[in-house]
């Protein structure tokens, strides 16, 4: 069964490096067939072709703002263009399978025999991420708590239909997508339900809840995390960012693709633990620790960063001053209660 590989990579020079450095890290862990198509949506197939040339499934479509706009929709939600381009697959290739994957993704193992768990009856998705049902009012995020309101107050029309949403699917990460061509009249629900929740709620979530709710109550779901890393948090992209836009360059561009396949695996290594373990990510738990008010773990961050690189910028510094000021503040207040 021949497979549709979807990417969207458009308008951001950071982001045609992502794809690159995601189509690489697919090619690297997949036996690909000839039959096979990569499918690149993109408005720069002049800079992704330098670094993708003689791989021969891979197919540029070039996609231009007015493309774009139309795929938003009426509420100009970009995270609708995933649906579009979906959709524009399904119709160039009816007969392939499509795992479609966000541009802020890499692939980690041979995933070969893992595509076949896509069948009419199962489709994948990134990964399991909650349950609605385990939503705790009192304590949970906002967005979470907003989407268990409007699916308790409302209905939606999906195919026709007027349909009660009991809020107790779950939320699966939407970084990777992979259904059965057999399958494609879903992504009308998707479009019907994102557009309807959007409209109430304007969060980008309404896609991924969307093609959660829609795949596991027409289908089943597995997850595809073990074969693919998702840095969708800022920090790890500006993690993953530097380092491609040190290693992405003309002399890479050169190499053999068997060469930048090695190359790609040792970077995907080298991000995997470079990820939990770099400055950017001790400053951001430091920070976050600290608006918790968790100071022992805030100061060891900033003593990990500091180890890291002791050449901060000035934001840094600011940000440490004014959460220890906080700190002797919230210790002068315990010690005056004795």
């Amino acid at each position: 069964m021949p497979y549709s590989f979807v990417f969207f990579s458009y308008k951001s020079i950071v982001v045609h490096q992502r794809t690159i450095f995601s189509v690489l890290s697919l090619i690297a862990n997949y036996d690909y067939d000839i039959n096979d198509k990569i499918l690149l949506y993109t408005d720069d197939s002049y800079y992704l072709k330098q670094f993708l040339k003689n791989i021969l499934i891979v197919e540029y479509v070039d996609i231009d703002e007015k493309s774009i706009i139309s795929m938003m929709g009426e509420y100009d939600l970009i995270h609708r263009v995933k649906i579009g381009i979906i959709e524009k697959t399904f119709n160039q290739y009816p007969q392939n399978i499509i795992l479609y994957a966000d541009s802020d993704t890499f692939f980690t193992a041979n995933m070969s025999n893992s595509l076949q768990e896509i069948s009419v009856k199962n489709s994948i998705m990134h990964k399991y991420e909650f349950s609605f049902k385990d939503i705790n009012q009192q304590q949970e995020i906002d967005i979470t708590k907003e989407y268990c309101n409007l699916f308790n107050e409302n209905k939606f029309k999906i195919d026709n239909e007027l349909v009660s949403i009991v809020p107790n699917f779950s939320s699966w990460n939407a970084g990777i997508i992979g259904l059965h061509h057999e399958n494609k009249n879903w992504l009308n629900a998707v479009y019907q339900l994102t557009d309807q929740t959007y409209a109430k709620v304007r969060h980008h979530a309404c896609e991924q809840f969307s093609f959660s709710y829609v795949l596991q109550t027409k289908g089943t779901l597995t997850d595809f995390e073990k074969y693919n890393r998702h840095y969708w948090h800022s920090t790890e992209k500006k993690i993953a960012d530097k380092l491609l836009s040190e290693k992405l360059n003309n002399d890479f561009a050169k190499l053999s693709l068997k060469d930048k396949k090695e190359q790609v695996k040792k970077y995907c290594n080298h991000l995997l633990k470079l990820f939990p373990n770099h400055e950017y990510t001790h400053s951001y738990n430091a920070m976050i620790a600290f608006q918790s008010k968790m100071y022992l773990v805030g100061f060891k961050h900033i003593f990990l960063t500091l180890l890291k690189n002791p050449f901060q910028n000035v934001k840094f510094f600011k940000d440490v001053l004014h959460y220890i000021k906080i700190w002797l503040i919230d210790r002068i207040t315990f010690l005056k209660t004795f």
